[in-house]
C-alpha cells in the first residue's frame, strides 16, 4: 500500500487532475523553499470523511497527511501486513512501504507522470490503487491523492466464472469429438486429448480401475518424458495410495 499522496495548502481547496493528455499547460510545481504550510484539511474532512471510498493524501515531501475514516477501517483488516501501526499511518513517509522507493519517488515526483493505477499486493490481499495530482488554486502541483478498494474476492469470483467457462467449453468440445468415436479406446483418447489441449496441459493421462480394484494406466496424451513414461507405464494405485490414488480417492481427477 504505498501510492498514497497530497494534502491542500494555504487553506485553500485542491483540484485533482484531469485525464491524462487533457490537462492545460504544464503548471508550476510548489517547491519545499517556499515553505508551503500543512494542509489545513477543515473545508474538505467532513465530506472526505464520509466517503464510502477509501482515501489518503500526502505532500510533495511523500508524507501522508490525511486518511479518511474509510481508509482507516481498510487498514485495520490489513494491520497485521502493515509496517507500522494504523494510527501511526498520518506522518509517516510513503518509503516505509517499498522495497525500492526510488520508483514510486520517481513517478510521483512530476504531475506529468499522473494519473496512474495500479494493482498492488499487501499481505493475502490485492488492492486497486489509484493515485492522482493534487493542485492548489493557483494551479501549483501540491501532493497526490490515493483512492483504493480491496479486490481480491472480486478477482476470485472473476476467476471461478473464468474456470467455469473454460469447463464448459471443455465439455461441449469433448463432446463434439467423441461422437464419432468406434470404440471404448478410442473415446477415451480423444477425450484426454481434448481435455489436455483445452485447458494447455503438458501431460494428460487416462486410468482404469481392473479386476484387483487398482488403478493401470491406458491412454496418455502429450510427452512428460521417457522416464516419466516408464514409470507411469509399470505402475499400478490402489484407492488412497500414490499420487494418482489420493486423487482417486478423493475425486479430485483434475
Amino acid at each position: 500500500m504505498t501510492e498514497l499522496l497530497p494534502a491542500s495548502t494555504n487553506g485553500r481547496a485542491h483540484k485533482t487532475t484531469p485525464p491524462r493528455g487533457t490537462r492545460p499547460a504544464r503548471r508550476p510545481v510548489a517547491s519545499d523553499a517556499e515553505a508551503l504550510p500543512v494542509a489545513d484539511l477543515a473545508a474538505m474532512r467532513s465530506v472526505l470523511d464520509d466517503l464510502p471510498m477509501r482515501v489518503m493524501l500526502c505532500d510533495l515531501n511523500l508524507t501522508i497527511t490525511y486518511v479518511n475514516k474509510a481508509t482507516v477501517e481498510g487498514l485495520g483488516r490489513l494491520a497485521e501486513h502493515l509496517p507500522i501501526e494504523v494510527e501511526d499511518i498520518v506522518g509517516a513517509n510513503i518509503d516505509i512501504f517499498h522495497k525500492d522507493p526510488a520508483h514510486q519517488r520517481n513517478v510521483l515526483s512530476s504531475d506529468a507522470n499522473l494519473p496512474v493505477r495500479s494493482i498492488i499486493k499487501v499481505g493475502p490481499e490485492t488492492l486497486d490503487l489509484s493515485v492522482q495530482a493534487v493542485y492548489d488554486e493557483d494551479d501549483a502541483f501540491v501532493g497526490a491523492m490515493a483512492t483504493w478498494e480491496v479486490i481480491t474476492d472480486r478477482l476470485k469470483l472473476e476467476a471461478e466464472k473464468e474456470e467455469a467457462t473454460a469447463d464448459t467449453s471443455a465439455v461441449n468440445q469433448l463432446l463434439q469429438v467423441i461422437t464419432g468415436a468406434r470404440s471404448a479406446a478410442e473415446v477415451a483418447q480423444l477425450a484426454v486429448d481434448t481435455v489436455r489441449a483445452q485447458f494447455g496441459w503438458a501431460y494428460g493421462s487416462y486410468w482404469e480401475v481392473e479386476d484387483d480394484d487398482a488403478l493401470h494406466f491406458r491412454v496418455e496424451s502429450g510427452d512428460a518424458g521417457p522416464e516419466f513414461r516408464a514409470v507411469t507405464l509399470a505402475a499400478s494405485f490402489k484407492e488412497g495410495v500414490g499420487l494418482s490414488g489420493r486423487a482417486w480417492r478423493t475425486r479430485d481427477l483434475y
